[in-house]
């Protein structure tokens, strides 16, 4: 029996005494869970060299071990407790237990095991449950746990520690039953106050009345002459009108309760100083108060504490004495932040003021309702699909033309700065098992292209101009944005779906592999996965997937794209659990950072597809707009490539252009060039005007030639028709309905 998990490393950072105490009782523990306390003691001795990790063996290598040592267990972990724990200081460990209290924030449960844990340390003895007991008598913050420990001197640690936990609870559960049994009949927001002066009105200074609510009329905008006196009562109706204009600048920091609207107060805890303090959340607030009692609490009484001309006031006028502000760090979730504290004199509950609680991510800001949430559980269910590289299971095979001439293309060098991340990426790359290396002699060698990724990461592809040449193609028939569309009639619902590392998952059979050889500076690889580069490669891809998932009703293949659609969300919801069904059957993953699941509206081929039609993307006409004025024959060729397959642009006069940039005569001498490159621009730019109608009205002019309208047409035919520059009446196309 053996345990394939086996224990972390030790961790050689923080308090190494106590690190190595806790990895040696796990340590021990390990040995008896797998049974190897059974086996030999050389083998027990390599176990614990083994899981100590690299800096744990670095020690070992500085004992003087004799042979005779080296097989011996006790003594190994003689040796390295001599080596982590330095002479014990029993006057200093007594100490610190004799001056340990009970923190602010910390359970009684919390302050009993340090005490055990620092009793330990002391070497007490059959005094350490007495001691101890003593320490909790001594410790507690409460005064009445306290007093019902010194009424009982008989009492064992167990019984005393049972004591204090029921007060603990009993206290708990009377704060919940006050809570809920309170009625609140007077409002108590807490504001800030800057110090300013009144107003200046005609050469006095105008003051509101202490206590009196200014009622704004609603009809003439104007404050009534007369001011209210505020009862301690909130009633319906009387609720002022607050505007940013406030005078005086007061800021909230507090929430207003009465018997009618009583909200359950919120609480979160943070760590600051190592010591757990219990915050409330006010999302009203704008700002942090701590007390100063607090502050002592956390250990924090000798913090630099700044002046500060704020002033913290209660809504009947009270003032809050306050000390000072300082910046303090919070740990929340594993991370620290600095925040700012007002320091008040008051007993006053901590409070995390709104701009905090963001910042903490304590709360959130929505803007929408995301309905992701909805297929969180369909994710989980089927997260083996949503992760790693997939394996399908026939391997495909490169067919070459007859009489086909191996080809052995040279090694082109890389730039020094991209060396480093190439090596990386061929290391990761040979790790999955998408490439390995070449030891023998290969009649193909292809040339290596790398490009860069959206994040920032390296992608490695095959130049195979040579090989291109003699690979017999599939000829698998790829659908075209028209044909899918066609089928999504009554579809409201949809979603999609990307194949992670699309052409990797194909496997290449060994034929095939060695095709695929390519040099890099670091010698030759050879792709065991169907690379990128291949000419046939889209047609095989689109081919498999097409195959895998012909029988999912409501799905769709383009390449490695998917969409998944239904006329509602059940039916939706039907089909995407058959295709990630089909999925997982057949061994095919997906990127979940780029699937979408669920949507009214999504994003497909370069176009946006919803229950109303298909529509331009905006990234697009922002990419059209932002063309830049072509200055040469290879600009006017980009900037037709680049709008070539565009939906909603007519394409006739770009094709005319394209002949233009074909003839060698147009481009000899750089005037000639300059002057036919701006013509180009000019019908480029009369296309981006187009583009923008389109998008504004559903289509273009020229887009589509429709049988002349006759005089007898309707009058909403006539609403639909529009006229070219040419004075031909046609129909817009409305390419907007699916």
């Amino acid at each position: 029996m053996g345990d394939s998990r086996g224990i972390s490393p030790m961790r050689m950072s923080g308090n190494i005494a106590e690190s190595w105490q806790m990895w040696r009782s796990r340590f021990e523990n390990y040995l008896k869970a797998s049974e190897i306390t059974k086996k030999p003691q050389g083998t027990q001795c390599a176990q614990l060299l083994h899981y100590i990790g690299k800096e744990g063996f670095k020690i070992y290598k500085t004992f003087t071990i004799t042979d005779g040592e080296k097989d011996n267990l006790p003594i190994l972990l003689a040796k390295f407790e001599a080596h982590f724990l330095p002479k014990e200081n029993l006057s200093y460990e007594r100490y610190v237990f004799f001056t340990m209290r009970q923190k602010g924030g910390q359970s009684l449960e919390q302050f009993v095991v340090e005490l055990t844990e620092q009793a330990q340390k002391c070497k007490l003895g059959d005094l350490q449950d007495n001691l101890i007991k003593c320490m909790i008598t001594c410790g507690v913050q409460r005064n009445e746990m306290r007093e019902k420990l010194l009424q009982d001197d008989s009492l064992t640690l167990e019984e005393a520690i049972h004591q204090c936990k029921v007060m603990e609870k009993a206290k708990i559960q009377s704060k919940e039953m006050e809570a809920v049994g309170e009625s609140v009949n007077s409002g108590t927001v807490n504001l800030i106050k800057t110090k300013k002066t009144g107003q200046a009105v005609g050469g006095k200074s105008v003051y509101n009345a202490k206590d009196k609510i200014i009622v704004k009329c609603t009809k003439c905008a104007l404050c009534r002459s007369s001011g209210k006196k505020k009862l301690n009562e909130i009633t319906e109706g009387s609720v002022d009108t607050l505007t940013s204009h406030d005078k005086e600048g007061y800021l909230f920091i507090g929430e207003i309760e009465n018997k009618n609207n009583k909200e359950q107060a919120w609480f979160t805890e943070v760590e600051i100083n190592n010591v757990k303090v219990k915050f409330k959340v006010d999302t009203g607030a704008m700002c942090n108060v701590l007390s100063v009692v607090q502050l002592k609490a956390m250990g924090l009484s000798k913090i630099k504490i700044e002046p500060t001309t704020v002033m913290l006031k209660s809504y009947t006028g009270d003032k809050l004495q306050v000390k000072g502000m300082c910046k303090l760090s919070v740990k929340k979730r594993d991370k620290i932040f600095k925040l700012d504290f007002y320091i008040v004199n008051t007993n006053t509950p901590a409070i995390l003021g709104l701009e905090s609680c963001l910042k903490l991510s304590i709360i959130k800001k929505i803007d929408n309702i995301n309905n992701k949430d909805k297929y969180d559980e369909l994710e989980k269910e089927y997260k083996e699909i949503f992760s790693g590289i997939g394996c399908l299971s026939k391997p495909y095979h490169i067919k070459l033309k007859e009489n086909a001439q191996p080809v052995i293309q040279p090694t082109r060098r890389v730039a020094l700065t991209l060396l480093d991340k190439l090596k990386e990426c061929l290391v990761e790359l040979v790790k999955e098992k998408i490439i390995e290396k070449v030891e023998k002699a290969t009649d193909w060698v292809n040339a290596l292209v790398i490009t860069r990724k959206p994040n920032g990461s390296l992608r490695i592809c095959l130049d195979p101009k040579d090989l291109n040449n003699n690979i017999k193609r599939e000829y698998c028939l790829i659908p075209t944005l028209e044909e899918i569309t066609a089928k999504l009639t009554g579809a409201t619902v949809f979603s999609t779906l990307d194949a992670t590392s699309g052409f990797y998952q194909i496997v290449l059979d060994k034929e095939s592999s060695d095709l695929c050889t390519f040099g890099t500076p670091f010698g030759r690889y050879k792709f065991l996965r169907l690379p990128y580069g291949i000419k046939s490669a889209p047609e095989v891809f689109q081919q498999r997937f097409k195959q895998i998932f012909e029988n999912c009703e409501g799905c769709d293949v383009y390449i490695d794209d998917l969409i998944v659609y239904g006329k509602n969300k059940a039916e939706h919801d039907e089909r995407l659990k058959k295709v990630l069904e089909t999925a997982k059957k057949n061994k095919v993953k997906f990127n979940l950072k780029k699937c979408h699941f669920g949507k009214s509206s999504i994003k497909y081929m370069g176009h946006i597809i919803s229950a109303k039609g298909v529509t331009v993307d905006e990234g697009t006409i922002k990419a059209i707009k932002e063309l830049q004025t072509p200055k040469c024959k290879e600009d006017v060729q980009r900037a037709l490539e680049y709008i070539r397959n565009r939906k909603f642009i007519k394409i006739n006069k770009y094709r005319e252009k394209e002949k233009i940039t074909q003839n060698p005569c147009l481009f000899n001498t750089p005037e000639r060039e300059e002057e036919e490159t701006k013509k180009c621009y000019i019908e480029i730019e009369e296309e981006k005007e187009d583009k923008e109608r389109s998008s504004e009205g559903g289509g273009t002019s020229e887009e589509k030639d429709d049988n002349e309208s006759d005089s007898g047409e309707s009058q909403s035919d006539r609403k639909n028709t529009t006229t070219t520059r040419s004075g031909r009446i046609v129909k817009q196309p409305e390419k907007l309905d699916l």
